[in-house]
């Protein structure tokens, strides 16, 4: 997802052997328009599978990730472990979106 405040920051999630089993990570990575090349920047290791992400829209340094243990991980990217960990359902978070209008609101969805 493109970071809404630049737009020369990406974020990924990531997860290993396509969220069945293995960890996750987060990378916010920078893109150089003059040489057209990305570099990640921020690396955020997780347990398990990572498969959405969102940026906040009312803080910059904050990400929200859905994660497949049926958590949402919400990151802040000056520090290297989560800030928050919520669990929101039973089965694998598939999506997470904050609310433009109200950035305090934060949907997730799951197959639960």
């Amino acid at each position: 997802q493109i970071f809404p405040f630049e737009r020369n920051l990406i974020a990924c999630a990531q997860s290993q052997y396509y969220g069945v089993i293995g960890n996750g990570r987060l990378s916010v990575c920078q893109f150089d328009f003059q040489t057209k090349s990305i570099k990640e920047i921020k690396r955020f290791n997780t347990n398990d599978a990572c498969f959405d992400i969102a940026w906040s829209e009312a803080n910059e340094n904050i990400i929200a990730s859905a994660q497949g243990d049926g958590s949402l991980k919400i990151w802040d990217l000056n520090n290297q472990f989560p800030y928050g960990n919520i669990k929101c359902h039973a089965g694998e978070v598939h999506s997470v979106s904050w609310n433009i209008n109200q950035p305090e609101i934060v949907a997730t969805s799951s197959q639960d």
